[in-house]
């Protein structure tokens, strides 16, 4: 994680080691449980805008999931059995779904 983690600004390193600990020590994603345990001077609503702005960075998803991308892919070998359900993502009357698209 040290060698992918200094590719980015140092406002945006601090920002993902907070993110990190948060989940970790909150044992949670969710953004009121991870602003809680960081403990910060602010508010808990400015801590919570603060991680809402700062995971809406649309560069930092693209980047993070490039990484992680590159980083699954060399642990994928020819012989890798790739299983994909497809029957959780289909939902006939969805028009937008938590978690499937950047918008």
């Amino acid at each position: 994680m040290y060698r992918i983690f200094f590719e980015f600004s140092l406002p945006v390193q601090n920002f993902i080691l907070a993110m990190v600990y948060g989940i970790i020590r909150s044992r949670s994603v969710i953004e009121q449980q991870i602003g809680i345990v960081l403990n910060r001077s602010t508010s808990l609503k400015d801590t919570c805008k603060n991680i809402y702005r700062n995971l809406k960075r649309k560069f930092l998803y693209i980047h993070l999931m490039l990484i992680h991308m590159k980083k699954a892919a060399q642990d994928i070998k020819e012989e890798t059995p790739i299983i994909m359900d497809a029957s959780d993502i289909h939902k006939q009357y969805a028009t937008k779904m938590e978690g499937m698209s950047m918008g």
